[in-house]
């Protein structure tokens, strides 16, 4: 081949490229608008780096009427009402008396009686043992005689004193008499012996009676420490027993709970139930007997007093039974009962009014785990509560509502069988 012709073979292929290149530009042009017309369709984004063009999601709907951006908003209706709060606590029966019995004089124990073993129950004035009474029998015959003795000393010696004064005013002497010449001394000493006389008489008396040991309740034996045969001495604890007539349970509460229970007066034999933590089927009624004024240094509670008499026990509620209390609180007017959801992590209340949001800050009456209660604002007695608040929600801002029923059940009356709740603090609960 010649340079000529490999020459011209050259321009031919240049120009069959050049003319390849400039009829396909306008082509891939011209599919290019068309391709922003899919992307703005499909709402995604498309950056042509020939063009410039760049295609943004959504930003077609952000187009469309305003209505399609309100959010969607789940309601709830609520009512302003007169709530009764039901404060929970717990706490451990004790008996209401607790007595260690101890032997008053010494001596030989001679019986003890089948109701002092443990366990076993008495009546008051019941005998529980004695104790050997040889002793205190001759020291109670030997007052007597003292006493007797004491007596006749005094008599002669009101009578001497008596002839003193009557010699006296017979002499004819002037001035006054001297308290030896009448034997007023004497007289005095003779009084003082008989009353030395009879005290130690009562004594006596007293001691006999201690040999003899007698129940000062009805109840039980906790523990003996004595048997038939020993010995004591004065003092020795020979056993100790606990009332049954009634039984107290302290229930530990912080300041807001007693706030929700009213004042002293106010609370003082209201009902109180009682459930056994080991069996909730077991049911108890208990009145509050009274508060205590002490708060704990460490756990910052004082106690609240509950009293169970024999005849509100359906069943004996024995000493050492773990009890939860419920108890009812003072009415508390224009409250609003919402889940706990309902509650922003800023602390408001989200409702709904017109079409658009508001809010108001939350005044916290009590809590639950599953509810709270609020103090209702402003005189509407109606609301339409949110009830899972966002972040962006902004007051005056347009939503759709949706309303939804809710079942706001009081656990501390309807869940009898969760035993498990711990004592709850205003703020975490009531």
């Amino acid at each position: 081949m010649s340079f000529m012709s490999y020459k011209k073979s050259i321009i031919t292929s240049v120009g069959v490229v050049v003319i390849v290149g400039v009829v396909s530009l306008p082509a891939v042009q011209s599919r290019l608008p068309f391709q922003g017309m899919l992307a703005e369709a499909a709402g995604e984004k498309m950056t042509q780096k020939d063009t410039g063009i760049t295609r943004t999601k959504g930003a077609s709907a952000q187009d469309n009427s305003g209505a399609s951006t309100q959010l969607l908003v789940t309601v709830v209706e609520v009512l302003k009402l007169t709530q009764t709060p039901l404060v929970s606590g717990y706490g451990e029966v004790a008996a209401r008396w607790t007595t260690e019995l101890t032997a008053e004089v010494s001596g030989r124990v001679d019986q003890v009686s089948d109701k002092m073993l443990a366990g076993s129950s008495f009546k008051k004035g019941d005998v529980l043992a004695r104790i050997n009474s040889v002793d205190y029998e001759s020291e109670l015959a030997a007052a007597k005689a003292a006493v007797a003795t004491a007596n006749v000393t005094y008599l002669e010696q009101q009578r001497e004193t008596r002839q003193a004064k009557e010699r006296w005013e017979l002499s004819g002497l002037s001035g006054k008499p001297s308290a030896l010449t009448l034997k007023t001394p004497q007289l005095a000493e003779a009084l003082a012996s008989l009353a030395s006389a009879k005290a130690a008489l009562i004594k006596a008396e007293k001691n006999l009676a201690r040999t003899t040991i007698i129940a000062p309740f009805n109840g039980r034996v906790s523990s003996r420490t004595i048997n038939p045969g020993g010995y004591v001495s004065a003092g020795t604890t020979i056993g100790e027993v606990f009332a049954t007539d009634s039984v107290e349970i302290n229930i530990a509460l912080n300041e807001q709970q007693f706030a929700l229970i009213g004042s002293e007066e106010q609370a003082i034999n209201r009902s109180v139930n009682l459930i056994d933590t080991a069996d909730i089927n077991t049911q108890w009624t208990a009145r509050i007997a009274r508060f205590q004024y002490h708060i704990d240094s460490a756990e910052r509670t004082r106690n609240l007093v509950l009293v169970v008499s024999r005849d509100q026990a359906a069943e004996y509620l024995m000493p050492g039974t773990f009890v939860k209390a419920s108890i009812p609180g003072k009415a508390l007017d224009d409250l609003l009962k919402l889940p706990a959801s309902a509650l922003s992590r800023e602390g408001y209340i989200w409702y709904v009014e017109a079409g658009v949001l508001q809010r108001f800050k939350a005044d916290i009456a009590y809590r639950k785990d599953d509810y709270l209660v609020v103090r209702g604002q402003g005189e509407q007695r109606r609301l339409q509560v949110v009830r899972y608040p966002q972040s962006a929600f902004l007051p005056g801002q347009a939503v759709n509502a949706e309303s939804v029923s809710t079942n706001l059940t009081d656990s501390e009356t309807e869940q009898t069988t969760a035993v498990k709740e711990q004592l709850i603090s205003l703020g975490d609960g009531a």
